[in-house]
């Protein structure tokens, strides 16, 4: 044997010498940008007996494993062996193997060429290493090409008998055919694939950022997906790139030629923005230094626009990608295989069912299981029901080159692809198809067939290229498609372009079944509420055409989709008037509905609006429940052009709560006076539809109202006001939004905003309060809907400041007895205060303290805080005077005065004077800093009265000051 550290084994008949190249790391001619995180991963890895980088070509599985071992946590040393082809002969690939290892560990020697050498060289591997102190890592690079049985019977060895101090990395395109699975199920394996190595958004933006490309963050977004995060289609895009930013657009000899065929936008509208070469050495990683120069890149100093336009080019179909895929993948290929791939690129989705019909193959389930498994840039899709994928610049790659070689079968391919997804129940996938092979009648069935179902599940940007492609005629004939051009121009802030094609879908409406009213009458009341106000008779029609079928459903899965549709429209409708009983008793209507028409991606989102209005209503335990119930619902709904997906969100990544849900929980931290929860919860609502201006929006609206209720809570008034202002400045809202938005301006601010607020004579009136404003009052208009409960409670909460209790309850009688138009439970809790104020002014204590219990028991359920502060000092006298010490509602009533003051509390376990309740209600006025004379008009009393009080309370607590009266207070839970 002969040393592996530089001497060659003797030759023999079949030895060969040992190749230095094999057994380090391949030398990178450029520099390479650290990925931290994949080195962290494969530290992590490597603590396994074993480690399997498998992906497909250019994934940068040999940089990555490359990179690690001379940038790793240095805990391991690392042996290395590059295999290829011809390692499938023993005597060339032991000994390379022994090699490898030699390098780190000088003790284990070569095999003589004629040696058998492979169970005894197991053994003397085992042997050898199992003394060390240090690990040793053997990465295999390119493991794929280990396919001769005896080679892998002598690795599974290696594999089962390999003492803890030898690890093994195993790296190719295609998992080696090794007996791993014993080692999967103890633990002892580590699989990492082409999802572990693509890069991420950050990631490649760093890279482009190196390479000197004036790349904005938006198109480093659109690379990274077009390419699927794969390395080296990031690369061949900074080439690419490259090349052309320092190209004059006017050259044609340094633009990207007509690769003839068919362009792959146009075999799928999904790509309408087109989907997105070098060996795995040139990885991006490898980002030369040329290519950092910014000089040497930007020359011309592209725009913004200008790149973006690059970016779109950049496709399947450019010549720098294609020779990559012919070079790596289709010339590896057998002709059966490569027909294969061609045939079945035009469709996806792919099934074994599908792709056999496209191909004439029988066996085509085994083909893309083989294909899947060898890493050939077909993924597996985790669907219902599962299927198959394209590799995304792949798949465009494919498409050129079947359009360029069978021209004439790609319109037979798409159709029969349309018949399929329409039987498999995939109308979406069938739609996309049917456009893309021009079979216009077919498409109409589609959307005719499965209706809004299809609007919903498109993407804005795909259904607007979808549309832009059927003929014109189309529109004015099929109620849907016009329905679809309306939908569009709706979910891209567009309200007033949609009413023409609503006119058109109403025209050809006629005869046809089922009829597509109720979808009409949702798209229009939908379009109203988008353009700021909602009018009795918008909501009369939107009623009268719930009712054309008698009001009840019909068991038609589509009506009854269309019935949700129009209900959840009317429900929105109703809560953008502040009507949110009405909204609520819509929108659960609507969520039954879309159930019952087996619509889910709809439902979750009328079911996030029926949370809002029931926290709005003040049924927050139920709007909490029903939107934890909502987002931890493991089955992912569908996203829906921009109704349901949030724009942060990826298509395959993990859905961000939509700003409907964060709203209802936004309102319910409000109502229980938890403002950092609120604006933290506000912070992260984007604009809603996706692509209307910031602040235009109802979400916005909404939030700006919350926002505004949370500053007040913060003592911030002036920032509420601007809020406020802001509003009424950027956009009118309805009528029945801005009496909200007044009423707000004035029950939040009374007691530290409102001059005269409170007088010094409780018994007198006082002359310098406001009057009720003209929002607050009572409208005699018939014809339009009834008063706001939360005006009464309003006007109640001001004559209470005007020392008038007996018009204060006179404002609320009709909340309290249940006759009054839309009171919601948090009317009833703020009008049962007012009267509990007004009768202890009146002098009805027993009755007040009833009123108010109450109103404590309808709020602790809920832990309703808010409704209590914004009553202000008489809710606060309130809750000292009139709840006992032993009460069941002291605990929820001392929280709120808590609140109050807002001051730390720390109760203890030592057991607490005995106060009588005159003693306990002026000790928790105390925090407050009201001078006695303040107390003693709070409370009624004498200002001698009070300092009676005061002298018993300081004796009981054994103290001697004010302060030292608060701190006792709270550490025994008085206040």
């Amino acid at each position: 044997m002969a040393d592996a550290r530089g001497s060659t084994p003797r030759p023999g008949d079949d030895g060969c010498a040992l190749l230095a190249g094999k057994l380090a790391p391949p030398r990178l001619h450029v520099a390479v940008l650290p990925r931290t995180r994949i080195q962290r991963r494969i530290d992590r890895a490597v603590q396994r007996r074993a480690v399997s980088i498998i992906a497909p070509a250019g994934s940068g599985k040999t940089v990555a494993c490359a990179s690690w071992s001379t940038d790793g946590d240095g805990a391991h040393d690392v042996a290395w062996l590059t295999l290829d082809s011809e390692d499938n002969r023993p005597r060339r690939f032991w000994p390379h193997l022994a090699a490898a290892l030699g390098r780190v560990h000088p003790s284990l020697r070569v095999p003589a060429p004629d040696r058998a050498p492979t169970m005894d060289l197991v053994g003397e591997i085992v042997e050898a290493v199992s003394g060390r102190d240090r690990p040793i890592v053997l990465v295999m690079d390119d493991v794929h090409e280990l396919d001769r049985p005896e080679i892998l019977h002598g690795l599974d060895l290696l594999l089962r008998h390999a003492p803890p101090q030898l690890r093994l990395l195993l790296s190719g395109r295609r998992r080696p055919a090794l007996q791993l699975s014993r080692l999967r199920v103890s633990g002892d394996l580590v699989e990492m694939g082409a999802e572990d190595l693509a890069w991420t958004e950050s990631e490649a933006a760093e890279y482009f950022r190196a390479a000197g490309l004036p790349v904005d963050t938006k198109q480093v977004a659109e690379l990274v997906r077009r390419t699927g995060g794969w390395s080296t289609g990031l690369r061949l895009a900074c080439l690419w790139l490259k090349d052309r930013n320092g190209a004059d657009p006017r050259d044609p000899d340094r633009r990207d030629p007509d690769r003839g065929g068919v362009n792959p936008g146009d075999m799928d509208p999904e790509s309408a923005d087109p989907e997105s070469a070098d060996p795995e050495s040139a990885d991006p990683e490898s980002a030369d230094p040329e290519s950092a120069d910014p000089e040497t890149v930007n020359r011309r100093g592209l725009g913004r626009g200008e790149m973006e336009r690059l970016v779109r080019g950049f496709t399947g179909n450019s010549r720098i990608v294609g020779d990559y895929f012919r070079d790596e993948v289709i010339s590896r290929q057998d002709p059966e295989i490569r027909r294969f791939l061609l045939r079945t690129s035009i469709a996806s989705p792919l099934d074994a069912e599908l792709a056999g019909a496209l191909t004439g193959t029988a066996d085509a389930a085994r083909i893309l299981d083989r294909l899947s498994r060898e890493n050939c840039f077909l993924e597996t899709i985790d669907a219902d029901p599962p299927g198959y994928g394209f590799q995304p610049l792949f798949r465009e790659f494919l498409q050129a080159e079947l359009g360029r070689e069978s021209p004439e079968d790609v319109p037979h391919l798409l159709r029969e692809a349309a018949r399929r997804h329409r039987s498999n129940g995939r109308p979406l996938d069938a739609l996309r198809a049917a456009v893309a092979g021009a079979d216009w009648g077919h498409a109409a069935e589609i959307l005719a067939e499965d209706d809004v179902r299809v609007l919903l599940r498109a993407g804005d940007g795909e259904l607007s290229a979808i549309l832009a492609r059927l003929p014109p005629e189309l529109t004015s004939t099929t109620p849907m498609v016009a329905l679809a051009h309306a939908w569009i121009r709706l979910i891209t802030g567009d309200p007033d372009a949609a009413g023409p094609y609503l006119e058109a879908a109403e025209r050809s409406a006629g005869t046809v079944e089922p009829h597509p009213g109720r979808l009409i009458a949702a798209l229009n009341l939908l379009r109203v509420w988008m353009s700021g106000d909602c009018a009795p008779e918008d909501l009369s029609t939107a009623r009268q055409a719930l009712r054309r079928t008698g009001g009840v459903p019909s068991p038609s899965a589509a009506e009854r989709r269309a019935a949700g549709c129009l209900l959840l429209a009317l429900g929105l409708a109703h809560a953008w008037n502040a009507e949110f009983v009405s909204a609520g008793t819509a929108l659960r209507r609507a969520v039954r509905e879309l159930e019952a028409g087996d619509f889910p991606a709809l439902t979750g989102f009328a079911t996030a609006c029926a949370a809002l209005a029931d926290a709005i209503r003040g049924d927050l335990t139920g709007a909490e429940e029903t939107i934890g119930a909502v987002q931890s619902d493991p089955a992912r709904p569908e996203e829906t052009g921009g109704l349901l997906r949030t724009p942060a969100s990826a298509p395959d990544g993990p859905l961000r709560p939509h700003p409907i849900a964060d709203l209802a929980l936004a309102w319910v931290h409000l109502e229980r006076d938890e403002p950092a929860d609120v604006h933290r919860l506000l912070d992260r609502i984007e604009p809603w539809p996706r692509r209307r201006p910031p602040g235009e929006g109802p979400v916005s609206a909404f939030a700006t109202l919350i926002r505004a209720r949370a500053l007040v809570a913060e003592g911030e008034t002036a920032a509420a006001r601007s809020c406020l202002a802001e509003l009424h400045r950027r956009r009118r809202p309805p009528t029945r939004l801005i009496q909200a938005v007044t009423l707000l301006d004035v029950a939040w601010f009374p007691a530290a905003d409102l001059p005269g607020a409170l007088p010094l004579d409780p018994t007198a009136p006082n002359p310098t309060a406001p009057e009720p404003p003209a929002a607050l009052k009572p409208t005699t208009d018939e014809a339009g809907p009834s008063p706001l409960a939360s005006n009464a409670v309003a006007v109640g909460r001001l004559h209470l400041m005007r020392n008038d209790p007996a018009r204060a309850l006179a404002a609320v009688r009709d909340c309290l007895s249940g006759t009054a138009g839309e009171t919601r439970p948090l009317d009833s809790i703020a009008a049962l205060l007012v009267a509990s104020a007004a009768h202890r002014r009146l002098g009805a204590v027993s009755l007040s303290a009833e009123l108010l219990d109450q109103a404590l028991e309808l709020a602790e359920p809920h832990r309703a805080r808010r409704v209590f502060l914004d009553g202000g000092r008489s809710v606060r006298s309130l809750l000292t005077i009139l709840v006992p010490p032993n009460d069941p509602r002291l605990p929820f009533g001392t929280e709120i005065l808590r609140r109050f003051e807002r001051g730390a509390v720390n109760p203890q376990g030592e057991e607490a004077p005995s106060l009588t309740q005159c003693e306990l209600a002026v000790l928790r006025f105390l925090p407050s800093h009201m001078t006695n004379k303040e107390i003693a008009e709070d409370l009624f009393l004498s200002v001698n009265t009070v300092k009676t009080h005061l002298r018993s309370v300081y004796r009981k607590l054994g103290v001697t000051t004010r302060r030292e009266a608060i701190n006792q207070a709270a550490r025994r839970g008085f206040v």
